[in-house]
C-alpha cells in the first residue's frame, strides 16, 4: 500500500472516532449544570427558610417587647396621657357622658371649640397621683399648674401571650366643664326655640304668670295673659333664642345675662273684625262728653247697663268744653287688641279731638283711652275705660 492511502485510512479512521469523545463532554457538562442547580436551589430553601426564621424571631421578640413595655405603668401612662398633650378633644368628648350632651342637645363641635379656646396658649403636664387600688395607677393632668382631669390604668388579671400583666387606659375624667342655667319668660302658648331646638313643658318651671297689670275692672270671666318660665342648662353657651305666638309671629326677645324675655305680641289681627263698632263707640263716647250726643242714647246705644263705664258717665260733668258749632276727629287709631275671653277684649284708641268754637279759634285735644270691650247679646259694648296720659 502506498504511503499516501495509509494517510488517508488514518485520517477517516481518526474523524470516524472524534463524535464519540465530542458526545461523552457533552454528557459531563450537563450533568455538572444539573448539580450546580440543585445545590443552588436548597441554598435557596435554606436561605429562605433561615430569613423566615429570623422574622419569625423578631415577630416573637417585637411581641414579647410590646408585652414587655405594655406591663410596665410608665409606657401605658405615656401612651394615654397623649390623649390630653396632643390635645384631642374629640377623642376625649367619647369618655364624657354623651346622655348629659344629648339631653342638652350639645355637640362634639362645640365640645371640641369649648376645649381648644379654654387651653389655647396653655402648658398641659401629668403626673402620677395616689390610688388605693393596687391594681390601678392614677395620674393627675394639669394646665398651667391647675388641675383639669385625670387618667387611669388598670392592670389586666390575667397575663398575655408574652407572659405580662399589661395596663391599659380604664378611665378618663375632666373637671373643666360647667353647666349654666337659662331661663327664657315668653306668653303662654308661644313657642320657644333655642340654638334650633325646641323647648317642651318639661322645661317649665313657672306657669300662669300675670303678663301686665291691667288697670281696668274686668269681668269676673275674664283672665289676663299669663307668661311661662322656662329653664333649661348648657355648658357651651346659648346662641340664638326665639320665640314665636301662636300665630307663628316672631317676638321681641330681650337679654339680661342668662335670662331672656319675649314681648307680648297684640291681637291686632283681629281688630278688623270690630274696628267700625269700637270707632263708632269712641266717637259717641267724645260726643257725650262735649254735650254734642246724649248720654242716655250713648248708654242705651253702646255701654254695659250698671257697668263702670256707665257709673262714670252718668258722673261726668260736661261744663267745662264752651259753646262751639262743631267738632272733627282726627289721625284716629286702634291697636294693642288683648283678649281676656271670647267675651271680653281691650284696645286703645288715639286720635285728635278738634272742638271748633263760637267765639275762639278751633282747639285740638290729643286724646288716648284704654278702652275694654264685653260681649252682651251678641253685640260688643263698653265696659269700662281709661284715660292714657
Amino acid at each position: 500500500m502506498k504511503d499516501s492511502e495509509k494517510t488517508a485510512a488514518k485520517t477517516a479512521k481518526k474523524a470516524a472516532s472524534e463524535p464519540k469523545r465530542i458526545t461523552a463532554k457533552a454528557r459531563r457538562r450537563k450533568r455538572r449544570k444539573i448539580h450546580t442547580a440543585i445545590f443552588y436551589s436548597v441554598y435557596a430553601v435554606i436561605i429562605i427558610a433561615a430569613l423566615i426564621a429570623v422574622n419569625v424571631g423578631k415577630g416573637k421578640l417585637r411581641a414579647s417587647m410590646e408585652g414587655y413595655e405594655a406591663s410596665q405603668p410608665k409606657y401605658a401612662a405615656e401612651a394615654a396621657a397623649q390623649i390630653f398633650t396632643q390635645r384631642d378633644y374629640a377623642a376625649l368628648f367619647d369618655w364624657e357622658d354623651q346622655s348629659v350632651f344629648a339631653a342638652q342637645h350639645e355637640t362634639r363641635e362645640q365640645y371640641v371649640q369649648y376645649m381648644t379656646d379654654l387651653l389655647a396658649g396653655k402648658e398641659i403636664t401629668w403626673s402620677e397621683g395616689y390610688s388605693t387600688e393596687a391594681d390601678t395607677k392614677l395620674y393627675v393632668v394639669k394646665a398651667d399648674g391647675s388641675k383639669i382631669g385625670d387618667f387611669t390604668l388598670r392592670q389586666s388579671a390575667e397575663p398575655d401571650e408574652s407572659g405580662y400583666r399589661q395596663w391599659r387606659l380604664d378611665d378618663v375624667k375632666l373637671y373643666v366643664l360647667a353647666a349654666s342655667t337659662y331661663t327664657v319668660k315668653a306668653p303662654a302658648r308661644s313657642t320657644v326655640t333655642v340654638d334650633g331646638v325646641t323647648l317642651d313643658d318639661g322645661c317649665v318651671t313657672e306657669d300662669n304668670i300675670p303678663l301686665f297689670t291691667v288697670s281696668l275692672k274686668l269681668p269676673d270671666t275674664a283672665k289676663v295673659p299669663t307668661a311661662k318660665v322656662y329653664t333649661f342648662s348648657r355648658y357651651f353657651g346659648v346662641q340664638d333664642v326665639r320665640v314665636t305666638d301662636w300665630r307663628g309671629n316672631a317676638n321681641a326677645v330681650t337679654q339680661s345675662g342668662r335670662d331672656y324675655t319675649a314681648a307680648f305680641n297684640y291681637d291686632d289681627e283681629d281688630l278688623s273684625v270690630n274696628e267700625e263698632r269700637i270707632i263708632e263707640t269712641v266717637r259717641k263716647m267724645s260726643c257725650s262728653m262735649t254735650n254734642d250726643y246724649k248720654d242716655y242714647r250713648f248708654k242705651r246705644e253702646c255701654v254695659v247697663t250698671d257697668s263702670p263705664a256707665a257709673k262714670y258717665i252718668d258722673a261726668y260733668d260736661s261744663d267745662w268744653v264752651a259753646k262751639h258749632t262743631g267738632y272733627d276727629f282726627l289721625n284716629m287709631r286702634i291697636d294693642h287688641y288683648i283678649s281676656y275671653s271670647d267675651d271680653c277684649f281691650s284696645v286703645e284708641a288715639h286720635y285728635d279731638y278738634q272742638i271748633k268754637y263760637r267765639k275762639a279759634d278751633p282747639e285740638i285735644y290729643p286724646t288716648a283711652y284704654n278702652l275694654l270691650f264685653m260681649r252682651v247679646d251678641d253685640e260688643w259694648r263698653l265696659y269700662d275705660f281709661t284715660l292714657i296720659a
